[in-house]
């Protein structure tokens, strides 16, 4: 069994957005959505409660660079991953030292989320 989370989900592209928001949704999770930088951090702050929060790298308003900053000063326990279709080491590595959980492309997304348990295979 899956335990449930909240996920703020964070892309400017609303069909990726509501394609993975259904999926999460489907597996029992609380999904709030997000399709800006600025956005994701205000909201953030107003839900100490979230468990994950997956972003989008480029977007309006503060990349997913600028929101993981934004939210560890916040929370610096936070769970954040960083997707992109963009996804390379630079990016990654970038993450990584604003200790970002994971970078992962969103072409591999679904497969991460089986792989930690968050959705059923």
């Amino acid at each position: 069994m899956i335990d449930t989370m909240k996920i703020l989900l964070v892309d400017d592209d609303t069909f990726f957005l509501q394609d993975i928001k259904e999926i999460l949704e489907s597996n029992g999770h609380a999904v709030i959505s997000a399709n800006d930088g600025r956005s994701t951090i205000s909201i953030f702050k107003l839900n100490n409660d979230i468990d994950l929060v997956i972003t989008d790298f480029n977007m309006p308003n503060g990349n997913g660079l600028v929101v993981i900053k934004g939210i560890k000063e916040i929370q610096l326990e936070a769970r954040i991953w960083l997707v992109s279709n963009v996804m390379n080491d630079e990016i990654g590595n970038e993450a990584k030292k604003l200790d970002a959980e994971k970078s992962v492309h969103k072409s591999n997304l679904i497969r991460e989320l089986q792989k930690e348990g968050i959705i059923k295979k």
